[in-house]
């Protein structure tokens, strides 16, 4: 049995023994026994003194550079109202009380309908004579905009002083003044709000009162503002408008002026007489507040609590110090960085160690700090001093006696309440008050929040709702599986069913209150729905014990039970002794709960009242004074609910036997860590944070057998599969967990480890995956498959459980693509073939740097597995090898998200990478501070640390080990700003982070938890000694009002990082089975192992100021290493005395131990080379050949045998495995080429298959630099690919790999064998030489480079040139060629193709973004799947680099975009030029689109000027929410060009071709007709040219025009009875209905002649007379008119003999006819200024009278739809009343008023136009 130390420690509870501020007179002390002495400032306490400042003895005031806030800025004779009342606030933190805190940075928002009144009571009569409002924050219609003051003596009569109406603020935070006659005390003032700007809400900051009495001012300046107040207004994790207990607070607040020392000592209480004792101990509560923005001088922390003795002396002059060894003074307090902004801290001391004997007379509040560097920009943009302002709020000062307390066993150390005051904005822990056993089955949870994860908050005030069963997996994730208890004794049962949470909440006390692991016992307050009666409870795994006791005098004895989460059912036996409920649970892949109770006393009544949430009440009969409630779950059955309690509770068993069962249980696992040398603070910490780590995870197994013979059962979560075998364990997130709580478990409980791992496994056999985050199944959260590297690191732990299956459930993580979410890793079938996840990808980077950590731990563990197997030339050890090869490599694959800063300093950063090769960011845009994007929950200061598989790697990135360390120096020495990014405003972790005070670290969440000890690395070891001391000495503070941690504790991560490097132990390197050495917390620890063994850790002369490791002896020799193995470590006892001891010798300042060459931990890299990993040597875009001999050449290419029909060869190289490579049967052969002179050396190859039915099984590889000779490389039979979609990867014999020019893949397999995708892979620097840099020349001479920017072409064309340089250079070597071709290459990577404005420019194809902008692609839309832009949070923007708008010019830009209203207000696109803040072309506005984010529209915008040239285009997102759009695309609009062919001139040459086409040649001479025949080529020749200009439109046609005037008839030969015909005017151009006169020859035989004109229809002749001409011939004189216009109108003239019909002569005439000319104008036009959509408006026109019709066009020129019409003819004009609707809003639309020609029907603008506004 272990012997269990007796620890005496002083017990920091808070107990207020006195509501009273009251000192007890000395004359009834007992010697050596203190005084008492509490306050909470609230109406029963004593008053305390207000604005008085401290004198010293010689009578000088203790202040100095402290004025009050707004001192000479303000009000004369300021006056602070007491108390002020308003209707509800809009929400819990801009209420009324924040109008009194001079404060405009907070306000009071009501949505109240006005008018409404805000009533202030004054501390005592007082004659008003200025106010001021102050306006807020916000939209200024939400300003006041008219009020009445009034002033009362009794708070009912009010006299009206002041009345303001159409009152206007110039801007925000603006304080308007106004001085009233008023010469009357009051006690009661009150504002009535009856207007506002507009809209429901009203907004102020302050409202303020004066005397206007100088007088006033002089008494109230001196020093500090010190006064009695409500709560604060502006909180993270505290009520609002309270204090920590009460309503009331006494508050500090002032003016640091200057930039040297500013001290105010001010005294709270006088007069008193407290002895003090030994034991007594000074406590308080101090809220340090801040104005508006985040105060980094963090100047409300320098406060504190002092006191003034008997003797004139202070306690800030003794030394005192707080239960962390901080000095009591102000100054220290604030130097100490342990008091956190924003929320309530806990200091308290025992003064009596410094001040026995003495007597308490005065309690003051200081302020001192040392010096102020708060700095503001004046007007020209300069940095310069500034004063800066604090307020901290003080409550629950108390001073009393506390006795030492010895804790006989470790579970009473542990507090549960840790961790609970919290929220979602600002987090210490944010967990539950679990009440359970180790990885228990069930929790269960004192509530104050109903149906919240986060069930309890700490802070009086809240009341408590019942104990529920939990299964909380965390605040984020949720919780499930929930039924509650609550005892009652307020209700009648037998006449009220209203028993809901609202009925039965009790309010209590912490002092009435012990949470514990293994026992809850709490009692409520007199006057409670719960008053005298007590609950306690007692767990076992599956089942707990409750006990219910009741005060005699109670009125009712009620229990209630309820379901609060889900609807449930409620049965009662027919006694109603024993009870079963039904759960119906359906969350993420939970079950139905059900749950099984037996009482110990039969209820007098028992009945349901709310038979939907499984509610009702069980009522004791009168005497009953204690009753027992033995309660147990199941997931399987009622039944096995039962069965569970059954055995898990015996018959026998009694309330305190399953509380002492708890216990031990407890204890069991506490007890395995002994510690000497710690405070009582840090044994709380230490063993509550067990607490956490063995909390989790959670069991979902039953027992369905017995105790003796146990048969274990769960309800699987997944795919119906119902009760199955196994022991089950869920509740974890492994990005959390695995950084540190299963080292832990490997350490501490590796017996407990071995099921808990299994219990992993069990998810796997389930599922087929292990989901990233269980609880039960899988949750899409978080990034990593971090299961893979818990794994690797437990095997390399020693670790015994399933590790094949394990394996198999990390390489199917790594390999193979999942189709869900949460299983797998995010694009998987594209990130392992480019050597990263792209950024195209929400968090590609965070994905990708994570995987690497993973793949560490893949390859780790399957160099593990094949150094057990013993035949090495086995398929399953050659398989592993392979597979080790290929996850080592894949581990170095960090260097691909490695950019070096472009100003060549050599340093470099982490950034997203886009698969086309191009950074997410610039380095123009890009800065380490800024959160989200590519940096889940954090930013790239603390991802610059990410490589823990490979930390001499990531050294040599920075230049080795001394850059190493530099760059994590300047991390810690930043200052601690963070800048939004991605989120687009700031989230709970970013408010941590920099509340942790340490440069960027960010402790407060896990990405960060290792760097500290990345200084052993840096061979720096004593930095990381000095921060994780720094760390567990500051940031696990606050346990004893429900704090204890700096951020989310999660699954027991946070607790574990404490546990581990508590004992100098930390596993920074995963995967890897060691621990790094930090600095032991305590003089001596012992780890009693399950080997029988224990680990001693020894720390001489350690303590808070001796961090700094001097030596370490391991088992008495020197020990210089910064790291262990564990398996070495726990197995070390080298001299068999059981014991493994580490002795360590520390000191106050840093030594040379660990520091030597070889002390660093072990890396992936050795040497001081960057790693280069293995990459795919193919290329994506490598030339498809459809036959072999085709592979010849410079240009990369690939031949495939025997694909399918249809089949698409290229799809094996588009590093996409998604698409896959089909082949006709079961044999197929595939050929590479690289390229002439571009061999290279192939040391591995992979393969992808896309089913297991279809993968091939055999293949033989070959390689052959001429593609005739082939020589085997390697060769492969019987292989099987287990999952769908599966990469395998396969090692090249080294003594095989050769370079060579192709590779040939010849395979068997399945019949129609299906890849997905080949790799080739190699390190690519190896194939580099002479040749291949000839061939790199070659390939990039024979590329087009017009497509490209100039700028980056010309840059290629450089490195070329270099390169040429370098082979015709005799003293070349390799370097020199690797140099030369990696210069090429990385200029070919920076090329960029010119973009068309005027093409669609996809926002997802951005060349860089701001940090948050991610790639996507988005299913199910409007318009179908689209690919788009997300994460524009307002502020980002995404640039397109090299946009060519042309010589013509741009003049409108278009977005096609999808916003929400709510997500999205007032969004806007800014669109610049050639930089973020570049010239401003367009301002697009983005209305929110209909629906949901789903549905996309089209935004345009005009540009400012026609934009011409090449530019690069900056989009700039704006909007006051939280988002700006989702986007698609950007188009530009080219503007007409001027020089453009119009319509008419297209016409006009269309018509000239036609005319000239329809001539012929034997009509005319061949001279005349050669003319026109070289015009026609020419005009064809412009009609073809997609460039011709209106001008070559033009001459074109003049050309055509010229040579057909020109003709020359050839002499003609008459064939018809018509010879000629023509008309009597040249050119021959009438108006309609105009006569017109032909002459026609026709032979004399002809009786007739007339005409038809294009139509066929006969035209009428006026005149028609002939003369014979004697020759044969007749003359005929013609008369007739046309009536419709037209150009080239053609008549056809036919001729008839005597007794025949008329015949077609085939000769024509053509002429012009031409309309009368029109000449109606619109007059004027009258119209409303505005209109809603589609509402019918009139509008009145004035036109000429020949005006016969009226149109009214949109801006786009499309006739609008008249819906009526009236005319009125008068005075020489006409006017027209008409009315129509309006379908599209707009502001001051303009509308062109147009008549019609009605000889064309063309409308006629003569510039008239309407102006109207269309809204909605």
């Amino acid at each position: 049995m272990k012997l269990k130390r007796i620890l005496a420690v002083v017990l920091s509870t808070t107990m207020a023994l006195s509501t009273a501020a009251v000192a007890l007179p000395a004359a009834a002390r007992e010697p050596g026994v203190g005084g008492t002495f509490s306050s909470s400032f609230e109406e029963n306490d004593a008053s305390p003194l207000e604005n008085t400042v401290e004198y010293s003895a010689e009578g000088e005031a203790m202040t100095e550079n402290v004025s009050k806030k707004g001192a000479g800025e303000g009000l004369v004779g300021k006056k602070k109202a007491k108390s002020v009342t308003a209707p509800a606030a809009y929400n819990d933190h801009e209420i009324a009380d924040n109008l009194l805190d001079d404060n405009a940075g907070s306000k009071y928002l009501t949505t109240s309908n006005r008018p409404f009144n805000i009533d202030f009571e004054m501390k005592e009569p007082t004659t008003i004579r200025v106010y001021s409002i102050t306006s807020a924050n916000d939209a200024p219609e939400r300003d006041p905009k008219s009020w009445t003051l009034y002033g009362s003596t009794n708070g009912s009569d009010w006299v009206q002083l002041d009345k303001q109406e159409n009152v206007t603020f110039a801007d925000r935070y603006t304080r308007n003044t106004y001085e009233i006659e008023n010469e009357t005390a009051y006690t009661y003032y009150r504002v009535t709000i009856e207007a506002n700007g507009s809209g429901s809400m009203t907004q102020i900051g302050d409202i303020t009162f004066g005397t206007n009495d100088p007088d006033d001012d002089v008494a109230a300046s001196l020093g500090m503002g010190a006064e009695v107040l409500g709560g604060p207004g502006s909180t993270w994790n505290s009520t609002t408008g309270k204090g920590f207990t009460g309503s009331k607070t006494y508050t500090v607040s002032g003016t640091h002026e200057g930039s040297g020392r500013a001290y105010s000592h001010n005294v709270v209480y006088d007069d008193l007489d407290i002895p003090v004792s030994a034991n007594t101990q000074l406590s308080y509560k101090v809220f340090p507040q801040f104005d508006g923005d985040y105060d980094y001088e963090y100047t409300s922390t320098y406060v504190a609590v002092d006191v003034q003795f008997e003797d004139g002396t202070y306690l800030s002059d003794l030394a005192a110090v707080d239960q962390y060894g901080n000095k009591m003074d102000a100054q220290s307090q604030g130097d100490s960085k342990f008091l956190l902004m924003r929320q309530w801290n806990h200091v308290y001391s025992n003064i009596g160690e410094v001040a026995a004997g003495k007597t308490i007379k005065k309690i003051l509040i200081n302020y001192d700090k040392a010096s102020n560097a708060t700095t503001t920009t004046n007007e020209e943009g300069e940095e310069v001093p500034a004063n800066a302002t604090f307020e901290a709020l003080f409550d629950d000062i108390e001073i009393k006696d506390v006795a030492p307390v010895e804790h006989e066993r470790k579970s009473d150390y542990v507090s549960i309440l840790r961790g609970t005051q919290s929220s979602g904005s600002f987090s210490r822990g944010l967990n539950g008050a679990l009440v359970t056993v180790p990885h228990a089955f069930n929790f269960w949870a004192p509530t104050t929040n109903s149906g919240q994860a986060s069930m309890y908050t700490y802070q009086p005030g809240n009341t408590f709702k019942h104990i529920s069963v939990s299964h909380v997996a965390s605040h984020w994730v949720g919780d499930r599986g929930n039924y509650t208890f609550m005892v009652n004794t307020s209700i009648d049962a037998s006449s009220s069913n209203s028993v809901g949470v609202d009925e039965r909440a009790s309010s209590f006390s912490h002092d009435n209150e012990e949470a514990k692991a293994h026992y809850y016992k709490v009692s409520f307050d007199e006057g409670s729905a719960a008053s005298g009666a007590t609950m306690e409870l007692a767990p076992t795994n599956h089942a707990a014990m409750m006990r219910f006791t009741f005060d005699e005098d109670v009125a009712n004895r009620n229990v209630i039970l309820d379901c609060v989460t889900r609807d449930a059912e409620l049965t009662f036996s027919e006694d109603g002794k024993t009870f079963t409920a039904a759960v119906k649970e359906n969350s993420n892949g939970m079950g139905t709960m059900y749950v099984y109770g037996e009482f110990s006393v039969a209820p007098e009544l028992d009945k349901i009242t709310n038979a939907k949430s499984g509610q009702g009440v069980v009522s004791f009969a009168d005497g009953t004074n204690e009753v027992t409630l033995k309660v147990a779950t199941s997931f399987i059955s009622a039944d096995q609910a039962k069965h569970n309690m059954d055995l898990e509770i015996a018959k026998e068993d009694t309330f305190d036997d399953i509380k002492e069962m708890a216990q031990s249980q407890w204890d069991d696992k506490l007890d395995i860590i002994d510690v000497e040398g710690a405070t009582e603070n840090q044994l709380t910490t230490l063993y509550s944070n067990m607490y956490r780590l063995f909390a989790y995870p959670n069991l979902l197994s039953e027992n369905v057998g017995t105790n003796e013979e146990p048969d274990y059962q769960y309800r699987s979560p997944y795919n119906d599969k119902g009760v199955v075998d196994g022991t089950f364990y869920y509740n974890n997130g492994f990005w959390d967990t695995y950084r540190t709580t299963w080292a832990a478990y490997a350490l501490l409980t590796p017996s407990m480890n071995t099921e808990l791992l299994n219990g992993l496994v069990q998810h796997y056999n389930d599922e087929g995956w292990l989901p990233r985050w269980i609880a039960p199944a899988g949750v899409n959260s978080m990034v990593g498959t971090s299961s893979d590297v818990i794994f690797g690191d437990a095997l390399l732990r020693g670790q015994e459980f399933d590790y094949e299956t394990a394996y198999d459930s990390a390489l199917r993580n790594g390999s193979a693509v999942s189709s869900k979410s949460q299983n797998g890793r995010q694009n998987i079938n594209q990130s392992i073939f480019y050597g990263y996840t792209g950024a195209n990808n929400g968090e590609g980077m965070s994905w990708g740097l994570e995987g690497f950590i993973n793949d560490a731990g893949i390859a780790n563990m399957a160099k593990a597995m094949m150094d057990k197997i013993e035949d090495k030339d086995s398929e399953e050890y050659q398989k592993l090898n392979d597979e080790y090869i290929y996850f080592t490599n894949r581990a170095t694959n960090y260097v691909n998200y490695f950019k070096y800063n472009d100003n060549g300093d050599g340093d470099g950063w982490f950034k997203g990478k886009n698969y086309n090769g191009t950074w997410q960011t610039s380095d123009d845009s890009f800065d380490p501070k800024s959160w989200g994007g590519q940096y889940t929950e954090t930013n790239a200061w603390n991802m610059a640390f990410h490589v823990v598989q490979d930390g001499q790697g990531l050294a040599n990135l920075y230049g080795g080990r001394e850059g190493l360390a530099e760059k994590l120096d300047e991390f810690f020495n930043e200052d601690t700003t963070y800048i939004p990014g991605g989120y687009g405003g700031e989230i709970h972790e970013m408010r941590e982070a920099r509340q942790v005070r340490m440069g960027q670290y960010g402790h407060s969440n896990q990405p960060s938890h290792h760097i500290p000890y990345m200084y052993n690395y840096a061979g720096q070891p004593y930095k990381t000694q000095e921060k994780v001391r720094e760390i567990m000495d500051r940031l696990y503070s606050g346990y004893t009002i429900g704090q204890g941690y700096c951020g989310d504790e999660d699954n027991g991560e946070m607790s574990a990082w404490y546990i581990l490097s508590s004992l100098g132990l930390y596993p920074v390197n995963m995967g890897s089975g060691e621990f790094a050495i930090g600095s032991p917390l305590f003089e001596k620890a012992t780890v009693h192992l399950e080997n029988g063994k224990d680990l001693v850790i020894n720390a001489a002369n350690n303590s808070r100021e001796n961090v700094y490791v001097q030596s370490l002896k391991v088992e008495g020799e020197d020990y210089n290493k910064t790291y262990f193995d564990q398996v070495d470590l726990v197995n070390g006892d080298k001299d068999g005395d059981g014991e493994i001891t580490l002795d360590f010798v520390m000191g106050n300042t840093p030594s040379d131990w660990g520091t030597a060459e070889d002390s660093v931990p072990p890396s992936i890299t050795t040497g001081d080379e960057v790693a280069e990993p293995m990459k795919d040597l193919t290329s994506e875009t490598a030339a498809v050949a459809e036959i072999a001999n085709q592979l010849t050449g410079v240009t990369p290419g690939i031949y495939v045998e025997g694909l399918a029909e249809g089949a698409k060869a290229a799809n094996l190289l588009d590093n996409n495995s998604n698409n896959a490579t089909a082949f006709a049967g079961n044999t197929g052969s595939v050929t590479y080429f690289f390229g002439d002179g571009n061999g290279k050396f192939i040391d591995m190859y992979t393969i992808t298959c896309k089913a297991t039915d279809a993968a091939p099984t055999s293949w033989t590889v070959y390689g052959s630099n001429d593609g005739k000779e082939w020589t085997e490389i390697d060769s492969r039979s019987n292989q099987t690919f287990q999952w769908e979609n599966y990469t395998r990867p396969f090692a090249v014999d080294e003594e095989k790999s050769a370079k060579y020019t192709y590779i040939k893949i010849d395979f068997t397999g399945a019949n129609a064998m299906n890849l997905g995708e080949i790799e080739l892979m190699g390190v690519e620097s190896k194939s580099m030489d002479k040749e291949s840099l000839e061939s790199l020349i070659a390939q990039v001479k024979a590329m087009d480079g017009s497509q490209y920017a100039t700028a980056t072409y010309e840059a290629l064309m450089d490195a070329v040139k270099a390169g040429e340089e370098v082979l015709n250079n005799p003293e070349s070597v390799q370097d020199d060629y690797v140099s030369a071709i990696k210069a090429i290459q990385t200029a070919i990577s920076n090329l960029k193709e010119i973009r068309d404005a005027y093409a669609k420019i996809e926002a997802e194809s951005f060349d860089n973004a701001s940090s948050g902008i991610k790639g996507e692609t988005t299913e199910g839309t409007n318009i179908g799947t689209v690919g788009n832009i997300g994460g524009t949070a307002p502020g980002a923007y995404v640039a397109f680099k090299y946009v060519d708008f042309g010589d013509i010019g741009a003049e409108k830009v278009s977005v096609n975009y999808a916003g929400v209203i709510a997500d999205c207000p007032d969004a806007h696109m800014e669109v610049r030029l050639d930089s973020v803040d570049g010239e401003l072309i367009a301002d697009i506005q983005t209305p929110p689109s209909e629906g949901a984010w789903k549905n996309y529209m089209i935004a345009t915008a005009d540009l400012t000027r026609k934009v011409t040239g090449q530019h690069d285009v900056y989009v700039i997102m704006q909007s006051t929410g939280k988002h700006v759009a989702n986007v698609d695309y950007f188009q530009f609009t080219e503007a007409e060009d001027p020089d453009a062919p119009t319509e008419e001139s297209i016409a006009a040459l269309e018509a000239a071709v036609k005319a000239a086409e329809a001539l012929k040649a034997e009509d005319y001479t061949e001279d005349s007709f050669a003319a026109l025949t070289e015009a026609l080529k020419n005009a064809k020749a412009v009609q073809n040219n997609p460039e011709a200009t209106n001008t070559m439109y033009v001459e074109a046609t003049e050309s055509i025009n010229t040579a057909i005037e020109n003709l020359v008839e050839a002499e003609p030969e008459p064939t018809g009875d018509i010879i000629s015909a023509k008309l009597d005017r040249d050119p021959a151009s009438y108006g309609v209905n105009e006569e017109i006169t032909m002459t026609v020859v026709t032979k004399d035989t002809v009786t007739d002649v007339s005409m038809k004109n294009e139509n066929d229809k006969w035209i009428g002749r006026t005149w028609l007379k002939s003369v014979n001409n004697g020759d044969g011939t007749k003359t005929w004189t013609i008369k007739f008119s046309v009536g419709t216009a037209g150009e080239d109108r053609i008549l056809n003239l036919y001729s008839r003999t005597m007794g025949s019909a008329y015949e077609d002569s085939g000769v024509t005439v053509s002429m012009t006819i031409k309309n009368p000319e029109y000449n109606g104008m619109v007059l004027g036009v009258e119209n409303a200024a505005s209109a809603k959509v589609n509402e019918v408006f009139d509008v009145t026109i004035t036109t000429t009278e020949d005006v016969e019709n009226i149109r009214i066009l949109n801006e786009r020129g499309n006739a609008i739809t008249l819906l009526s019409k009236e005319v009125t003819v008068g005075d020489g004009v006409k006017t027209w009343n008409v009315t129509l609707s309006v379908g599209s809003t707009g502001n001051n639309r303009i509308f062109s008023v147009v008549s019609v020609d009605p000889y064309t029907n063309k409308s006629v603008d003569n510039g008239m136009t309407m102006q109207i506004s269309i809204t909605k």
